[in-house]
């Protein structure tokens, strides 16, 4: 499914023909991308290609993969009263892509919260920052790990797992590396940054926040994979390495028992004054002064226009700028001299000057030259 519809910003375009739908990257200061895969409930995710998300199937075997939960982006534009449907559909082939560098996306399944959520096949650039919250029950407690593949060999120099730490606020996970989570324990919501890590390893031995010319173990590949043509670089999902959030709750199978708290004062996205316009922006309504995810307000003009203009920003002269100069604009540099610039060498060259040319100096005279006549030479 992909997270980006007309409600995420004031200038999605809908191509009905495609159908697909544009969003202008540079209208935020860190838009991208970012694709995740959710696993949650063993019994559930067996149905796949066997009972429902079966491909190929006829019309008459109803729904190939009806919803169990929602996913929509952080903030009150995207609350139910805007958006009737709650968000797009989550099913138990939960491969998740849409645009982030926003408020974040925000998990609800009907189940309830999870117990156990895995997150795989993560890919997302270095620069997007990816928040994902889910409403847990405010007396939850989690153990948060990164992972990597099952074949990573624990060493001095190696880990195969990294442990994440509670911090008190949101902006503290968009400023890190991706190691630390936040839990309000007002609202219950649970939010981490979903950052790409090798498959082989977690940290060498500290976790970082690895890019794209990071460079592998030993100095060979590196540390991501991807994909570069003509100066477009893709990430490359990988298949082992994986984020579990492991809840401490009463269970009833997958869920917790307890439901989250109906409170959804983390829609609250904007500082008093503003609107949230968009999924990363929101923005005073009476001027251009707009505040991005992640960023303080600023002025809207330091952005790029929503709408690039096909003409010129200023019509050509119709005049010059100046009339000509009758006069040179400068004197000759210098008078002639009246001695040559270098002194006559006094042997003879040993080569010509110029090498010869095959081709002739000039095209070949259709009269012969005319010669004094003899009889005028001797005539004295």
């Amino acid at each position: 499914m992909l997270l980006l519809d007309a409600f995420t910003d004031e200038a999605v375009v809908l191509d009905e023909q495609g159908p697909l739908t544009f969003i202008q990257k540079n209208n935020g200061p860190a838009r991208g991308l970012a694709h995740v895969h959710l696993e949650w409930d063993e019994a559930l995710h067996d149905t796949v290609g066997n009972t429902q998300c079966v491909d190929g199937r006829s019309v008459s075997s109803g729904p190939d993969c009806p919803p169990v939960g929602r996913i929509r982006h952080l903030g009150s534009k995207f609350e139910s009263i805007n958006d009737p449907e709650g968000g797009l559909p989550v099913t138990a082939n939960a491969d998740i892509v849409g645009i982030a560098g926003g408020y974040g996306w925000l998990l609800d399944l009907d189940g309830g919260a999870p117990h156990t959520l895995q997150i795989s096949k993560i890919e997302v650039m270095s620069d997007t920052i990816l928040l994902l919250s889910i409403a847990y029950p405010t007396t939850t407690s989690f153990t948060i790990k990164a992972k990597a593949a099952y074949w990573c060999s624990e060493s001095s120099t190696n880990s195969c797992e990294e442990l994440f730490s509670e911090v008190p606020t949101v902006d503290e996970i968009r400023d890190s590396p991706g190691n630390i989570y936040h839990f309000d324990q007002t609202t219950g919501l649970l939010t981490i940054r979903v950052a790409m890590f090798p498959q082989a390893y977690t940290g060498e031995p500290d976790w970082q926040l690895y890019d794209f010319t990071d460079l592998g173990q030993d100095g060979k590949g590196y540390a991501l994979e991807s994909f570069e043509r003509d100066g477009v670089l893709l990430p490359v999902a990988g298949y082992w390495q994986m984020i579990e959030i492991l809840a401490d709750c009463a269970q009833d199978g997958a869920y917790c028992t307890e439901a989250p708290p109906s409170i959804t004062d983390y829609d609250d996205v904007c500082s008093p004054g503003f609107e949230q316009v968009s999924y990363d922006r929101c923005c005073r309504l009476d001027s251009d002064e707009c505040e991005y995810a992640g960023a303080p307000a600023s002025d809207l003009s330091s952005m790029p226009s929503s709408t690039p203009s096909h003409e010129p920003s200023s019509k050509p002269s119709q005049s010059p700028s100046a009339k000509p100069s009758d006069e040179p604009s400068l004197a000759p540099s210098l008078t002639p001299s009246d001695k040559p610039s270098s002194v006559p060498s006094m042997l003879p060259s040993q080569q010509p000057s110029l090498e010869p040319s095959f081709v002739p100096s000039s095209n070949p005279s259709h009269c012969p030259p005319s010669f004094a006549s003899t009889s005028a030479n001797s005539s004295s």
